[in-house]
């Protein structure tokens, strides 16, 4: 009975214990996690350890790619393309069809809808995107430009 006393307590103290989310060596924001694939598609240089990364989306740090381990961390100056949000308004918007986030809002300030996007979302509904390889968030581009837009809208008043 004593030994399954100490179990169901190992048990129990083990579902308690919560891991905080890892966040980025340099600027201590929390990471979104990217595949091995995005990394090493977008670094220059040596291939990085093959382990399980995130992006550090902080516009001010120098740090892009981190591993979940702690051993490796990649820096600005070895990435080919920094994520929408490190580049701000002039970065790259769409790696894919190489569109910038300057152009999507040189259409919306001349009273139109962006054909941009337009174009962007047929193209993903269409599967000709290679998103995962070419982004450096490893993700589909469309939610970044939606908030930088928003963001855009929200300070164009300001």
């Amino acid at each position: 009975m004593e030994q399954a006393n100490e179990l169901a307590a190992a048990c129990c103290v083990e579902k308690t214990q919560v891991r905080s989310p890892p966040v980025c060596p340099n600027s201590a924001t929390r990471g979104r996690s990217v595949s091995w694939e995005t990394v090493a598609a977008l670094t220059s240089g040596p291939l990085p350890l093959k382990t399980a990364y995130l992006v550090c989306e902080d516009p001010d740090c120098d740090v892009v790619y981190f591993s979940v381990d702690g051993r490796s961390v990649v820096n600005r100056s070895n990435v080919r393309h920094l994520p929408l949000a490190k580049a701000g308004l002039q970065g790259q918007a769409c790696f894919c069809f190489d569109h910038r986030l300057t152009d999507i809002l040189d259409e919306i300030d001349r009273g139109r809808q962006s054909r941009i996007v337009e174009s962007i979302r047929t193209a993903t509904r269409e599967k000709k995107c290679a998103c995962s390889v070419r982004n450096p968030t490893g993700r589909c581009c469309l939610g970044d430009i939606k908030k930088a837009l928003a963001h855009a809208n929200s300070t164009k008043g300001a």
